[in-house]
């Protein structure tokens, strides 16, 4: 499982998954609170599951996916 620490690093490219998109922008914007950022679609396993979970350092998660 990867975890990516905020700030996220590189803006995603044009066609990327909105996934991508949503992980920097919540990256990026440096909130304080958040621990990590993962991405389900980078784990093993999951290429075709897409969303993330934030966690938090006082261990709250948040579980954020595309309704459908």
């Amino acid at each position: 499982m990867k975890d990516t620490p905020p700030p996220t690093g590189e803006a995603p490219a044009p066609g990327d998954h909105p996934e991508a998109w949503l992980v920097a922008v919540i990256g990026q914007a440096e909130f304080p609170e958040i621990a990590s950022i993962t991405r389900w679609s980078t784990r093993e396993g999951e290429e075709g599951n897409h969303g993330l979970t934030v966690i938090f350092h006082n261990t709250a998660k948040a579980f954020v996916r595309k309704l459908r």
